[in-house]
């Protein structure tokens, strides 16, 4: 579904990346991790769109999407959250991911006058967002404002509207950022429930223990470059990333 080929990025003559290589796919969660400023979050940029690559190119269900624009990317079915938690602040929850889910959407000007289409619109979107809503464990905050949620429950809510716009790759960025371990808990729930519905999904993420226990496939960032790919398993064992991350712990046990 993803393919990433050769990607190199440099700021200033610092590399960001070295050409980086890896796939990503369906009905699979795909871990990306290694310490910040590893190139996780930029990797991500030049994948959706906000960063253009020095080399390398990156296909989208057979398409190359370098110099497409981030909303062009995000309309064609590649779908992501940021380390910055973004929601409608001034929105009730079920109306913000009612918004989401016109994402992509492309409507003729008659329908956007006409009474009776935009009260079809808004009760087919008050059906996906409550579906959505439901899947994610927010039911019972639809009408909270945004704003009045807790840290841990607008995490949820930023993948909430990210599911909105119907992906079908789905990028987290540390999700699992600031969680307690209930709440991590929660959120792997969520994550293999999306992969389970058939989405695939690209993770950065620095809790270990989530990451090893739902990702079928883990790459593993140094300085840039690529110094590790493959199950959770042989990533764990694998001497190079427990020698440049680990102190020589287990990576499973980080």
């Amino acid at each position: 579904m993803l393919e990433i080929e050769n990607i190199g990025v440099s700021f200033g003559g610092v590399h960001a990346l070295r050409s980086v290589t890896f796939a990503a796919e369906a009905n699979h969660v795909t871990s990306v991790v290694g310490p910040n400023g590893a190139g996780k979050t930029t990797l991500f940029n030049v994948v959706t769109g906000f960063q253009k690559p020095d080399t390398g190119k990156v296909v989208f269900d057979g398409h190359d999407v370098i110099g497409r624009r981030p909303s062009q990317i995000a309309s064609a079915g590649l779908v992501r959250t940021f380390q910055k938690t973004e929601v409608f602040s001034e929105l009730p929850v079920e109306r913000a991911v009612e918004i989401g889910t016109l994402c992509g959407r492309h409507f003729p000007i008659w329908q956007t006058i006409w009474p009776g289409n935009i009260r079809r619109t808004r009760k087919t979107s008050a059906g996906e967002a409550a579906s959505i809503l439901q899947a994610c464990g927010l039911s019972h905050l639809a009408g909270k404002y945004c704003s009045a949620l807790s840290y841990g429950e607008q995490r949820i809510l930023e993948i909430a509207l990210a599911l909105a716009a119907r992906p079908r790759l789905l990028m987290l960025d540390e999700p699992a950022s600031g969680l307690n371990p209930t709440e991590a808990r929660s959120l792997g729930d969520l994550i293999t429930g999306i992969r389970a519905s058939g989405i695939g999904i690209v993770l950065i993420e620095h809790n270990m223990k989530l990451v090893m226990s739902i990702s079928d496939r883990v790459v593993v960032l140094h300085h840039g470059e690529k110094i590790a790919e493959g199950d959770p398993n042989s990533v764990a064992g694998n001497q190079r990333v427990i020698d440049a991350y680990l102190g020589g712990n287990s990576l499973a046990s980080a």
